[in-house]
């Protein structure tokens, strides 16, 4: 006898789950200019209900003189990017931004 199975699917755009971005961990580090931060800085992409958002591609983008030292650039299964990074040689405010999904 033959078995049949029967799926419905409902399909939607990214912008429809109006995913928000978090900041997670490592923020708030201080470090010496021109070296790395100890701790990934980790974001993580969820939906408006809050479920996370996998196979999303997220951007890691440094203030002048730091540079992004390795980066996931999409999100994993529970919905997490992380980044390591290097502060610029020169004391003073740094900045990294993460982008996912036209969040910011």
């Amino acid at each position: 006898p033959q078995r049949f199975a029967e799926a419905s699917f409902n399909i939607r755009s990214l912008a429809e789950l109006r995913p928000q971005l978090f900041k997670v961990a490592g923020d708030l580090q201080s470090g010496a200019p021109a070296t790395a931060l100890a701790a990934p800085l980790r974001v993580q992409l969820r939906d408006a209900n809050q479920n996370p958002l996998a196979g999303v591609p997220v951007r890691f983008e440094s203030s002048p003189g730091g540079a992004v030292l390795a980066a996931s650039s999409v999100t994993d299964a529970d919905g997490f990017a992380e980044a390591s990074w290097r502060l610029p040689a020169q004391s003073g405010i740094a900045l990294l931004s993460a982008q996912a999904a036209g969040q910011t």
